[in-house]
């Protein structure tokens, strides 16, 4: 406990060095301890340590999975980096948890509204609204964006004027807003909302990169571009305005240009965490092959030939055609049977398939073994003419 009040008091005094080391130390004497292992995830989610952070929530998520403060944090920054399947589990997890938790089902809301599964994600937004008894700002807004997504403009546009009006200095409720307008060819209100946005956040990247958007939409393709070099010059482009250039690269004949852009923006995602695709998968299948060839041979000669003498005492017979060589118990039994039960009826066997005579199979059918069979092979009835003879 003094470790812990120590990094308390460091926190409190802005030194994030002395804190980190009065709880590693604490660590060190208790390794689950909750409280230090999300003490000490903040801290590094402060010092943009963002994948020692993570792998933190994952340790405090498998040592107690009905622990829901980590859960939450953890499914925030698996849907902020797009790894939207495993973040799905954990919202999911959340929901489990605690099943009358706004913020559970807002979680879900979330996810599955990323995941291009509007419906859910629109009951869970509903469900939030329900639970809380209130019209929360951000929940709206939120609402309002998984209809847009659904092609419900006007419900959108109604439920954004609504969370605006509520709240009007949340960045992503205007900025939402403004792309609905846009989605909806209203360029001139989607301009007017994105300089309120500006106002809100001057110099904001989102911001500049939905400005050009509109513009690109409107058909001033050069304004576009221009507006997201002079966003470059002070600052790093994200994966997102990368991408947007590119496009407009595209779009202008500039085709090594787009490129390099995609390409940018492509190294930058990566950089930022984002999933590699199918690269995590075709390395497991490329090991999981690899370690299939380069085993010992001699277990699958072993296995091979066990399946072959398995295969070869199923055909094998005594003379007198009643069992199968190394038939199971119960199988011989039943062949035994159906022999006996055919050579009772007066029927011959023919030989298909050579380990079970075709009478065999019509008893096991249910139908009689006098019935008619196939003409090209079809035995005389005894005393008829033979259809070969002179």
């Amino acid at each position: 406990r003094p470790l812990l009040e120590q990094a308390e008091a460091a926190l409190a005094e802005r030194d994030n060095a002395r804190a980190e080391a009065a709880l590693l130390a604490a660590l060190e004497l208790a390794p689950g301890r909750e409280d230090a292992l999300f003490s000490l995830h903040r801290l590094l989610r402060q010092d943009g340590k963002i994948g020692a952070a993570e792998a933190i929530l994952r340790r405090m998520v498998a040592v107690n999975p009905n622990n829901f403060a980590p859960t939450n944090e953890l499914t925030l920054m698996l849907l902020a980096r797009g790894a939207l399947a495993e973040a799905e589990v954990h919202a999911r997890n959340a929901v489990r948890i605690a099943p009358r938790s706004a913020q559970a089902h807002n979680l879900m809301g979330l996810v599955m509204t990323e995941a291009n599964r509007a419906l859910i994600g629109e009951y869970h937004y509903r469900e939030v609204l329900r639970l809380l008894e209130r019209d929360d700002a951000v929940t709206l807004a939120n609402l309002a964006w998984n209809l847009k997504t659904q092609g419900r403009i006007e419900e959108a546009r109604q439920l954004y004027t609504t969370s605006v009006a509520a709240n009007p200095g949340v960045l992503q409720s205007v900025l939402g807003w403004a792309r609905t307008e846009e989605a909806d060819r209203k360029f001139d209100r989607a301009l007017e909302l994105v300089e309120q946005a500006e106002a809100i956040a001057p110099g904001n990247q989102a911001v500049a990169l939905t400005r050009a958007t509109i513009l690109a939409r409107k058909g001033a393709t050069e304004d576009a571009l221009t507006r997201l070099d002079r966003l470059g010059e002070g600052s790093t482009l994200g994966p997102a305005e990368l991408s947007e250039k590119g496009r407009l690269l595209d779009r202008l004949g500039r085709y090594d240009e787009a490129f390099a852009a995609y390409q940018a923006g492509k190294t930058r995602a990566l950089e930022l965490g984002a999933p590699t695709g199918y690269r995590g998968r075709a390395a497991r299948v490329f090991h999981r092959t690899a370690a299939r060839h380069t085993a010992p041979r001699h277990h699958a000669h072993r296995h091979a030939a066990a399946d072959l003498h398995r295969r070869l005492s199923a055909l094998r017979h005594h003379a007198d055609r009643t069992d199968p060589v190394g038939a199971q118990p119960h199988r011989r039994r039943r062949r035994a049977t159906l022999y006996q039960r055919c050579h009772a009826s007066g029927a011959k066997a023919v030989r298909q398939p050579p380990h079970l005579p075709r009478c065999a199979l019509r008893i096991m059918d249910g139908r009689s073994t006098r019935r008619t069979r196939p003409a090209a092979r079809s035995l005389p009835r005894p005393g008829a003419p033979s259809r070969h003879s002179a």
